[in-house]
């Protein structure tokens, strides 16, 4: 089977039509991921032309893990070396083991402690709150609300793929929740507003930039007043 990788993720052919080929996650199943890319093969080469986000992180190659292995080891011992595709299915046994399983209800939901703070020690995970049957999650170091509170403008529900091709480093806060309703956002919001107020920090920016979703739009005219929202071009494009 016809297979690619793409932004570090291995994925499976699906089809093709005439020169356009589709592309899906080869964690489809067993992770349920909906990680899709479409190419245009030109001469010999896939020319990458969309390319739908993962729900995990990319992972490093068989060949990768095993060159590694291979580089590190003495030449006496190389013809004790299983072979490439017994390597294969042990490494994929191994991650397989390893992997944690999707969770199916918000009880199921636990961001390992180790997940908790960055690699320099910082809290990462600032907020965790359940209210009315519903989840928040908001992850952000402190030193970040400074650059939030600093900046311009900010850029709310953009696709992540957009500020690795565009943008350097300006994830500066991760804000997740369940239910997109007026109601959730405008939780959302007043939590991030108060993580602010408990570092000394006011998050008022001048503009903030979203997609059209009106529930965003009305929860962010409520809780940003002197903030002026204006949409996203990306996304008026995608509605043509």
């Amino acid at each position: 089977q016809d297979k690619i990788v793409a932004c570090g993720y291995l994925l499976i052919k699906e089809k093709n039509i005439n020169e356009t080929y589709y592309w899906c996650c080869k964690h489809k199943v067993l992770r349920n991921c909906k990680g899709r890319a479409i190419t245009v093969l030109e001469r010999q080469d896939h020319i990458l032309k969309k390319f739908k986000e993962h729900n995990h992180a990319p992972e490093a190659s068989h060949t990768k893990i095993i060159q590694n292995i291979v580089i590190n080891m003495f030449e006496e011992s190389f013809s004790y070396m299983p072979s490439n595709k017994a390597i294969y299915k042990q490494i994929s046994y191994t991650r397989t083991k390893n992997m944690s399983t999707q969770p199916q209800s918000l009880e199921n939901i636990n961001v390992l402690e180790q997940l908790h703070i960055t690699i320099k020690g910082e809290q990462f995970l600032a907020k965790d709150i359940e209210f009315n049957n519903e989840k928040i999650m908001i992850f952000c170091i402190t030193n970040n609300l400074h650059y939030l509170e600093e900046a311009r403008y900010w850029l709310m529900i953009v696709p992540l793929r957009l500020f690795q091709h565009y943008f350097d480093k300006c994830i500066l806060s991760i804000l997740l929740l369940v239910e997109k309703t007026e109601e959730s956002y405008t939780q959302l919001f007043q939590e991030l507003i108060n993580l602010g107020y408990e570092a000394r920090y006011e998050l008022s920016p001048p503009i903030i930039i979203t997609d059209f979703e009106q529930f965003v739009i009305n929860s962010i005219h409520l809780n940003f007043s002197n903030s002026t929202n204006k949409c996203c071009f990306f996304y008026l494009c995608q509605s043509l």
